[in-house]
């Protein structure tokens, strides 16, 4: 679990993305092995036809991620060597971390993504 409090926020929707998509096969899967014991049961005369396995999607899956953002400025030099201007550096780290803890200004944002099933066929 600890290598997951510091991801860059694309491998975490990614690895959020492949965790749905291989539940989805699970579940297909699933209803295709029942699928088949409901074929097998009919033809042994166990059932009666017309059965038909149950088919589920995920309807939705979401994660919210909580960072801590910090500001702080890098000193911008001119030609003479003095300091003319501030550049503002903002940087994301896990809430608590020891780099949150060495800026000026601390922030906590959260960042939601939802991932939800599309019709088949291209039908949007």
């Amino acid at each position: 679990m600890d290598r997951w409090l510091s991801r860059p926020i694309p491998e975490v929707i990614e690895a959020l993305a492949v965790g749905v998509a291989e539940g989805q096969v699970a579940l297909d899967e699933r209803s295709m092995a029942i699928e088949r014991e409901y074929r097998a049961a009919v033809e042994a005369g166990a059932l009666p036809a017309g059965l038909e396995a149950p088919w589920f999607r995920f309807a939705a899956a979401e994660a919210d991620l909580s960072v801590e953002l910090s500001l702080h400025g890098r000193e911008v030099y001119d030609d003479a060597g003095e300091v003319r201007a501030y550049r503002p550096i903002i940087a994301a780290s896990p809430p608590g971390s020891r780099r949150s803890r060495e800026t000026t200004i601390n922030a906590t944002s959260t960042v939601r993504v939802q991932i939800a099933p599309v019709p088949p066929g291209g039908e949007r």
